[in-house]
Formats: structure tokens, sequence, C-alpha cells
């Protein structure tokens, strides 16, 4: 073994034991002050996604969603029809879509609040949580509901004047013309 690596603190990852590793679903977790936290997972900068979140929650059947005016990066799309759940300690399960855009790598984290249409004093805080990852970061794994609906190309883009990178090369000389290349 190297001394380099003997010296080296221990550089594998672990988990406490009550971690839940199911990292194909969005995460749904009670926080303090009544807030529910929804952890989108992680997502690439300069893309916009639509993520369906299954809100679990006792508020009632006809709700509807209210983000601040000051959110940059989540807005309400849509929210579905309430279904009963019998089995879960809550008794409604809704689904709420958002589209989230991801300007530059770092972390997002934006609340909206689920309101009772009969009583607006009635609600509850949705916090959407995520992790962006910078261009040259690789792909992220998508989690289940969660989609890309658009790409938007900037200035680290592949976009470059490179011809290998090219679809389209006919702005390329011919082959004939090889010495005006060089």
């Amino acid at each position: 073994m190297s001394k380099s690596r003997r010296n080296r603190p221990n550089s594998h990852v672990q988990f406490a034991v009550d971690t839940n590793l199911d990292t194909g679903l969005i995460q749904l977790e009670p926080r303090e002050g009544g807030v529910l936290e929804a952890h989108i997972g992680m997502l690439k900068s300069h893309h916009t996604y639509s993520a369906e979140i299954p809100v679990a929650h006792s508020l009632g059947t006809s709700i509807t969603a209210q983000h601040p005016q000051h959110n940059i990066y989540v807005r309400v799309e849509s929210v579905g029809e309430t279904a009963t759940v019998r089995e879960t300690g809550n008794r409604y399960k809704t689904p709420v879509t958002v589209h989230i855009k991801t300007i530059k790598d770092g972390n997002i984290a934006e609340r909206i609040e689920l309101v009772l249409e009969e009583d607006s004093a009635t609600s509850l805080s949705l916090l959407v949580t995520a992790k962006v990852l910078n261009t040259n970061q690789g792909n992220p794994l998508l989690k289940d509901g969660v989609h890309i609906v658009s790409h938007e190309h900037g200035e680290d883009s592949e976009n470059t004047e490179w011809p290998g990178h090219w679809r389209d090369q006919s702005h390329l000389p011919a082959d004939d013309d090889e010495d005006t290349l060089l």
C-alpha cells in the first residue's frame, strides 16, 4: 500500500442505520413548523424540469397551491385531483406538479403553500429542495416523476466551433479544399 493511501482518512461513504436509500423516489420528510420537505434529487444546471410530487396531507379534498412572488426557481404547474388514502395516517394524497428552472449550480430550496380552498387559513408548507450540478459534473440520474422539459444553451454548453461537435457540417470546406484548413 502506498504511503499517501495509508495517511488518507477512510474515503467510503457511510449512512446512518435509519437512512432511506430508495433514491428512485422523491423523498418527502416532515420538518419543524409543519413544513414538508420534498427532495427532488440532483439536477443539471441550465435545464428546466417538471417534477410530480405526491403530497400526503390531511388538509382536505380541494386544495390549491400558492408560491411566493420571490420564488426564482420553482413554479407550480398544476395541482392534481386529491385521492383519499385509508392505509396511511394521512387521509389524502395530491399530486403537485412543479417546474424547476436550474440557472446555476448549487442548492435550491423554495417554498410553496398548499391551501384548502374553503379555508385559506388551513395550509401546508411544501419546501422543494434539489442539488444542482454544474454542466461539467456529469448527468444526474433523475428520480421517478422528474422529467426534463427543456435545455438552455449557456456559455459552457456544447456549442463550439470545433468541427467534431457540429451535427451539420455543411459550413465546412469540401474535402478537395484541404489546403484552406491549414
